[in-house]
């Protein structure tokens, strides 16, 4: 009798993988400079995972069709300081106000975060790295849903960091929209700042309902 029982294997953590994101370069990035300049990108970043120190450099030739970021990173294996290259396509993608570019992943998917494989040395999407988020491998349960309930404090301060401002033109920006999605959706209490302004947007409406 044939044994069809799949081994499963364990999935990393996202959290301890170097990741190179779509916002590390700026919208500016499949941008022709002006006339004076090279239609030449290029830059330099550093990353500390668990697979220790990766310097990166790239460049982007907005001439040549389709784009293509070519990358140059190192890393140490040992005493040696061994070298990789690699070159990842761009897509875009129309939206409201202009494009955005994502990162095609080797396997067509576009991301706008890739992470580093260790494993194969390359740049490649959450799925082909078969990364998942720690808070998926806890449960409510976990500790008397001590470490699910920090976690998603965690998540949501990081959230209310990454939001430049949380209002535009008497209007919540998309971002804090999500952001106070995720805290009624989780059962936390709204923050003092949203409650004013959502106060303040009422009396506004009602005013204007009453002057027609």
């Amino acid at each position: 009798m044939e044994n069809n029982t799949e081994t499963r294997i364990k999935k990393g953590l996202v959290e301890g993988t170097s990741q190179l994101k779509v916002g590390y370069f700026g919208r500016s990035l499949i941008k022709m400079p002006g006339d004076d300049k090279l239609p030449i990108k290029s830059g330099r970043f550093n990353f500390y995972g668990e697979e220790g120190k990766i310097d990166l450099s790239y460049k982007l030739n907005l001439e040549i069709q389709p784009l293509n970021l070519e990358l140059r990173f190192s890393m140490n294996s040992g005493d040696e300081r061994n070298f990789f290259f690699q070159n990842i396509r761009l897509a875009e993608q129309p939206i409201t106000f202009g494009d955005r570019w994502y990162f095609q992943c080797s396997c067509g998917h576009n991301a706008s975060i890739l992470y580093f494989s260790d494993k194969h040395k390359k740049w490649l999407c959450r799925d082909c790295c078969n990364l998942t988020y720690e808070v998926c491998r806890l449960n409510r349960q976990t500790m008397g849903g001590l470490f699910f309930y920090t976690s998603r404090i965690s998540r949501l301060m990081a959230k209310r960091e990454a939001i430049d401002r949380m209002f535009y033109r008497n209007q919540f920006t998309k971002k804090a929209e999500r952001w106070i999605y995720w805290q009624k959706k989780w059962g936390f209490e709204i923050d003092d700042e949203v409650k004013r302004f959502a106060e303040l947007q009422l009396k506004i409406g009602q005013k204007t309902n009453f002057d027609k």
